[in-house]
């Protein structure tokens, strides 16, 4: 699926990035390429489907409630866990 293309092209060029580091310091166009496909699959993958799949699985009806709940559930999570 999309979401799993993005990660996997995410961790690969992360890990470029890890492993070569120190070689690209010398080329920062390269860097800045690198960082920006990071950025691009980013936004691909993972960033699309997380407005995309919550659109498509409720019913018209309450859609845009369910989804709004949806992303109120999301947001109270992460302030759950960064606080705990």
């Amino acid at each position: 699926t999309i979401q799993i293309q993005g990660f996997v092209m995410m961790a690969v060029l992360y890990a470029a990035l890890a492993i070569f580091l120190d070689a690209l310091e010398g080329v920062p166009v390269l860097l800045l390429i690198i960082y920006g496909l990071t950025y691009f699959f980013s936004n691909f993958g993972p960033n699309s489907t997380t407005f995309i799949l919550p659109s498509e699985t409720f019913p018209p009806e309450v859609r845009s409630s369910l989804n709004g709940f949806c992303a109120a559930s999301g947001k109270f999570g992460a302030a759950i866990g960064s606080a705990g």
